[in-house]
């Protein structure tokens, strides 16, 4: 979705998300050698402030998306005990790279794991 698509969605579902306007890019979909639209976007709500910065990784070749990163002040951010305890079993990350940071794991059953998903 592009980014003015991206805004009017998040206008529409009146959650209060903002974007993270990156600075360095304005596209980050290959389409033969030639960077298009953006299309990978930060949302966020419940900050008070825009992020230090926000970019797009340019050089990390993991797929046809370039990854965006962003940065926050959060020191002045207060994330209240009892919304915690009640949205603690509802996080969840669709970062597909989390294995890797997992140390944990035996290298036989991440091999195993990746091998049952291809």
């Amino acid at each position: 979705m592009d980014t003015p698509s991206s805004k009017k969605f998040t206008l529409k579902l009146g959650t209060g998300f903002q974007n993270a306007k990156v600075t360095n890019s304005t596209g980050s979909r290959y389409n033969k050698n030639t960077v298009g639209r953006i299309i990978d976007h930060i949302y966020c709500a419940g900050l008070n402030n825009r992020p230090n910065w926000c970019t797009v990784n340019r050089y990390m070749d993991l797929s046809d998306h370039m990854p965006i990163t962003a940065q926050w002040n959060l020191d002045a951010l207060e994330v209240p005990a009892k919304k915690l305890l009640l949205a603690e079993n509802n996080f969840v990350s669709h970062n597909r790279f989390t294995v890797l940071a997992e140390t944990e794991i035996v290298l036989n059953e991440l091999c195993v794991g990746l091998i049952d998903t291809v």
